[in-house]
């Protein structure tokens, strides 16, 4: 299945990484409301400082418009973002037959995971699972996985130099 030792190795590091980040992933869906709000807002927090070095003030409604987008943007999207990645590079280097089945099995990954996280906030105290979150998650991954799949196209397709040129 894995033909060179490179190969191998490839697969591994982003097999690895793709169980960690998705752990992580699943471990923030289990926080309580209140260690999710706390998570969002030391992001909010830093963006803020930042923002107030650079002589930058918000308003308050502007602020809570930043912890939303925080949450969503970066708890979601971002996160979801590198799974789709790491999915797709795991999968790409763990099969040795490259199609379309490819990136739609990567997909398939992304949809149980974001699928998931969302219920298991149902069960969450302070949580809700919404199906909002669901499709942040998914336009996430699906744009990490593209972006994966085209890195390896055109890695893969690259024009060879000669050498030759000036």
């Amino acid at each position: 299945m894995i033909h060179t030792i490179a190969h191998k190795r490839r697969f591994l590091l982003f097999l690895i990484s793709l169980i960690l980040w998705t752990s992580l992933i699943l471990l923030f869906s289990f926080s309580t409301g209140t260690q999710s709000t706390e998570q969002s807002n030391f992001v909010s927090n830093i963006i803020l400082k930042i923002l107030d070095l650079a002589d930058i003030t918000l308003s308050d409604l502007m602020i809570n418009e930043l912890h939303l987008w925080v949450r969503k943007l970066i708890g979601h999207f971002g996160m979801f973002l590198v799974d789709g990645f790491l999915a797709y590079f795991a999968l790409f280097f763990g099969v040795k037959k490259k199609t379309i089945h490819l990136f739609l099995l990567t997909v398939g990954f992304g949809i149980f995971v974001a699928a998931f996280s969302e219920v298991a906030q149902l069960f969450t105290p302070d949580r809700a699972g919404l199906f909002l979150d669901v499709v942040i998650d998914l336009i996430g991954f699906s744009i990490g996985s593209l972006a994966a799949l085209f890195l390896s196209q055109w890695k893969r397709y690259k024009p060879k130099t000669t050498g030759m040129e000036p």
